[in-house]
């Protein structure tokens, strides 16, 4: 799309960045889902553009296929 300068998602992102430092250390964390959500509202995917509404506009076409998964209760 004109404008549009990148579209990441959280494979790119691990794939080029060291994950970010978590209290539980079994965790790979890298501030995007990478392969699954971890949480509601997670960031998927990334835009960087010329403009914000450019950007917004290239949001827009981005689409993702969740499947449900169960839930954890016990942590352990």
């Amino acid at each position: 799309m004109p404008g549009v300068l990148a579209v990441v998602d959280g494979r790119q992102i691990a794939a080029a960045c060291k994950p970010i430092q978590t209290f539980i250390n079994q965790i790979r964390y890298f501030g995007i889902a990478v392969e699954k959500t971890l949480y509601f509202g997670e960031p998927v995917a990334m835009v960087a553009a010329s403009s914000l509404e450019d950007a917004y506009d290239a949001a827009e076409h981005v689409h993702v296929e969740y499947e449900p998964l169960p839930a954890v209760i016990d942590p352990s």
